[in-house]
């Protein structure tokens, strides 16, 4: 059964994919897509629950929630209900914050952002973290650059980290990680440039968001702010939703391939 959504889309509205909606960049992504026009299809670990899906769907007005949860499934099941994905933001994650005073054990092998020696990291835990940073992007990419490239058109965005360009003692895993993740996202911008397909890596740092950042751990991520960031105050959400959207419009396409560092007026260092 066609939704209206699905007749919209079939009559030229623009389809948008984020992936991890309701973690990291995905809350501001997907709003500000939705607000711009966009049906925006969603896609979040915790939408395996069709109660969770209902109740994110009746409380985020223009986002739907997809039940798929790999790569392939997702595509596949956005293009057989819109017939098109103009645009997919994958944002990406490991839980964790560098500011949590007593963070959460989990089990052995399990990614998790936190500081560690280099000599007590698990090689398990490693091979988990690219599978859910670097490999998980890749197949997302795979799964639908075919059908841009058809079209001769699309835009893909990958939320990556400034970790990619800026070096931190602890987290290389992390670290390395991410900008394996932005140097995919380069070499595939050069690829599918002659199908005016744009690909950009978005580094955020010192940005507000539920995975990194959380409100429960502002008093300990407050001070750090004032010390250190330039303007004063974590990047928002909607202003990375915004770049998002300009990024999505068409009319940043010599960007293509370009980091973009959304770092607060933080240097990055190399």
């Amino acid at each position: 059964m066609t939704t209206a959504n699905q007749g919209a889309a079939a009559g030229g509205q623009r389809v948008a994919v984020v992936t991890h909606v309701t973690e990291y960049a995905g809350p501001g992504s997907a709003r500000a897509l939705a607000d711009a026009g966009y049906v925006v299809a969603c896609h979040d670990q915790t939408f395996i629950d069709p109660q969770t899906r209902a109740q994110f769907s009746a409380a985020n007005v223009g986002l739907l929630a997809m039940e798929q949860q790999s790569p392939h499934d997702l595509a596949a099941a956005v293009i057989t209900a819109f017939g098109r994905i103009d645009v997919v933001v994958s944002n990406d994650f490991i839980p964790g914050s560098h500011f949590d005073p007593t963070p959460e054990t989990r089990p052995p092998g399990t990614p998790s952002l936190r500081a560690q020696r280099l000599e007590d990291m698990d090689v398990v835990e490693f091979r988990a973290t690219l599978e859910e940073l670097v490999i998980r992007p890749f197949l997302l990419a795979q799964n639908v650059i075919g059908a841009m490239k058809e079209r001769g058109s699309g835009t893909l965005i990958f939320i990556t980290s400034a970790a990619s360009y800026r070096a931190g003692p602890n987290i290389e895993m992390y670290g390395a990680a991410r900008s394996a993740t932005t140097a995919l996202a380069q070499g595939l911008a050069v690829e599918v440039a002659p199908f005016n397909i744009q690909v950009n890596p978005i580094g955020p740092a010192w940005f507000a968001n539920p995975t990194y950042f959380p409100e429960r751990l502002s008093e300990e991520w407050m001070p750090a702010v004032a010390r250190e960031v330039p303007l004063g105050r974590l990047s928002r959400q909607d202003e990375l939703g915004a770049l998002v959207v300009f990024l999505a419009s068409g009319q940043a396409l010599p960007l293509t391939g370009q980091f973009l560092p959304f770092t607060a007026g933080t240097r990055l260092r190399r």
